[in-house]
């Protein structure tokens, strides 16, 4: 998988409403208060538009992808199903590694 000129990639596991993060030998899922929160404090985010590398975030129209764009004022581009990465780069986007029914889902600061 390349980098997308103008994004930056976040890669965290996802669900419609939530972000998975490993803390302390357990899953804790986190909000988009959270992770705008460890993005404005991490250094290589600069600001800008952000792409979810994060399974089903892009799924919901009000769900977590459209809460972080709403958060930091950017654009965010969601996966609307499983996202699947194979080692050659090639992503798909769907209910299992063989079917590519997905889409990038583009979310603009505003909407609620």
């Amino acid at each position: 998988m390349s980098p997308m000129e103008g994004y930056t990639d976040v890669v965290v596991h996802g669900t419609p409403d939530s972000f998975g993060v490993w803390h302390n030998d357990k899953w804790v899922y986190i909000d988009q208060r959270s992770l705008a929160n460890y993005l404005k404090n991490h250094p290589e985010y600069k600001g800008g538009q952000v792409r979810l590398i994060s399974c089903s975030t892009g799924a919901n129209p009000n769900g977590i992808a459209q809460q972080l764009s709403n958060k930091l004022g950017v654009n965010v581009l969601a996966p609307s199903d499983t996202l699947y990465i194979y080692p050659n780069g090639t992503i798909v986007i769907g209910p299992n590694p063989y079917n590519n029914t997905g889409t990038w889902e583009q979310f603009t600061p505003g909407k609620h």
